[in-house]
């Protein structure tokens, strides 16, 4: 779903097919596809999509990450500075 104010629309909708790509390769490539945000933009995500790849995929589209961490995940995050 991508939302802005009131208006909240399908922004991707098929079937996800396992042989063809993981589900976090899924979330790479349709975050990497979402427009680049004017204003503070936002992906919240399940618990299952909180991981490094995702959350770097984001961060270099411009999008803060919000989803619930496991207490089993590991994750270390590098500082990104600004080119």
């Amino acid at each position: 779903m991508v939302s802005c104010g009131e208006l909240a629309l399908n922004y991707d909708l098929h079937r996800y097919d396992k042989t063809v790509q993981t589900k976090i390769e899924y979330a790479q490539t349709t975050i990497g596809n979402l427009p680049i945000p004017e204003a503070p933009a936002y992906v919240l995500a399940y618990s299952w999509y909180t991981c490094d790849k995702v959350i770097d995929v984001c961060s270099a589209r411009g999008y803060h990450y919000i989803g619930a961490m496991k207490t089993n995940r590991i994750i270390i995050r590098r500082a990104y500075v600004s080119q």
